[in-house]
């Protein structure tokens, strides 16, 4: 007894050729149906990593945008608070100081943090890639 095993994207060659003798356009057929689910396998990794690209991209233009609005509103409160003490209100412009102060150490423990974690797999990622 003979055991054999193909693996691939098209039939073993002896199942091919018995396919041919079925119709002889079937062996033609058959390998350019899978030379079309290869080209169309092939686009459509590229169009996912095309998206990844374009989403990272989109996030640092976020963060770069969130940390130089975070930056001058930090600049103001600080210089309110100063303004504040030198227009002798010392303990608002303390408060308003202070506040500010916390408020940038949090968001920069807070951020490390985050950083220091490892991202986490999209769902795409987690999943086995076909041979192409």
């Amino acid at each position: 007894m003979i055991e054999r095993s193909w693996l691939g994207p098209l039939p073993a060659p002896d199942a091919l050729h018995a396919f041919g003798e079925v119709n002889a356009s079937f062996p033609e057929r058959i390998v350019a149906m899978t030379e079309r689910e290869q080209t169309h396998r092939h686009r459509q990794e590229q169009e996912e990593l095309q998206a990844t690209i374009e989403d990272q991209i989109r996030s640092r233009r976020e963060r770069r945008l969130g940390q130089t609005l975070g930056f001058i509103l930090a600049l103001v409160l600080t210089g309110s608070g100063i303004a504040l003490t030198l227009a002798s209100y010392p303990t608002v412009g303390g408060i308003d100081f202070s506040t500010t102060v916390a408020g940038v150490v949090t968001t920069f423990v807070v951020g490390r943090g985050r950083a220091a974690m490892p991202p986490e797999k999209p769902a795409s990622q987690t999943h086995q890639n076909r041979d192409s």
